[in-house]
């Protein structure tokens, strides 16, 4: 065990978030999303335990590592900030994407599910924007609807706290959704999860949910766990194929578990 101080106290606080601490280079290289005042990056060198560099990513938010040595960052003015970096964890560049969303109209969430160097963002009115971050430099990829005609009747819409979550072997999707969505429910969770296929955008099932979510995550092995924090700050387990419900976690030892990480 080890401590490694930050200088000038940066930091930046906010609701647990797997997008404000990633590894790049084999993990010999740690980076930390600061908000104080300004949007920054940390980059720590894990070898020798010490910050090396500082990455400013001012109107943009969020760690999504790109290649080996580099990472984007999602901004306001619809596009993604790629910073480059040396295998020491300097700043080489940066450079910018064309526009590829609407940040008034149809914002992205900031927390996608990935699949292989593919990560997927589903934005607040039920678009899943595709983008590769196999290399260092971003291929941006056709944005398609979660949504049919009967579901925009309904005005469905994504919501929640950790709101998509992938199966990686299978390349699915399975997306936190609820009914009656208005610009403001984004965050309110749902009482369904929807499974697609990632490569064809096809819809492959609904599955209600015993109790309202707002946060899904998956287990990696070959018959995967659906597991959905629930209003209650519970997490019910749910076979991901069938969506038969299996068991209800609870307990003082799962107070407000906001975000999950699957170990397998």
């Amino acid at each position: 065990m080890d401590e490694i101080v930050l200088p000038g106290g940066k930091r930046g606080q906010l609701v647990t978030h797997r997008n404000t601490l990633r590894f790049l280079n084999d993990e010999k290289l740690l980076l930390l999303f600061n908000f104080t005042p300004a949007a920054s990056v940390s980059v720590i060198d894990i070898v020798k335990r010490k910050v090396v560099s500082e990455a400013s990513v001012a109107g943009c938010s969020m760690i999504y590592p790109a290649g080996k040595l580099a990472f984007g960052s999602l901004c306001g003015d619809n596009t993604m900030l790629v910073t480059r970096l040396s295998a020491k964890g300097k700043v080489k560049e940066q450079s910018r994407t064309a526009p590829f969303f609407n940040a008034d109209d149809d914002p992205l969430f900031a927390k996608p599910a990935r699949i292989g160097g593919v990560v997927y963002y589903p934005s607040f009115k039920g678009m899943i924007q595709p983008v590769d971050l196999t290399a260092e430099t971003p291929v941006i990829g056709a944005a398609w609807s979660l949504l049919d005609d009967n579901d925009r009747r309904q005005n469905r819409r994504p919501g929640g706290w950790q709101i998509i979550a992938a199966h990686e072997a299978s390349g699915r999707l399975f997306v936190l959704m609820h009914e009656d969505g208005f610009d403001g429910s984004h965050k309110n969770g749902g009482d369904e999860v929807w499974e697609f296929d990632a490569a064809s955008g096809k819809r492959l099932h609904r599955r209600k949910l015993r109790t309202w979510g707002v946060s899904v995550q998956l287990t990696q092995h070959d018959d995967p766990y659906l597991v959905v924090v629930n209003a209650n700050m519970e997490m019910d387990v749910y076979r991901a194929d069938s969506g038969e419900w299996l068991r209800t976690i609870g307990g003082r030892a799962f107070e407000t578990p906001f975000m999950m990480h699957a170990a397998r």
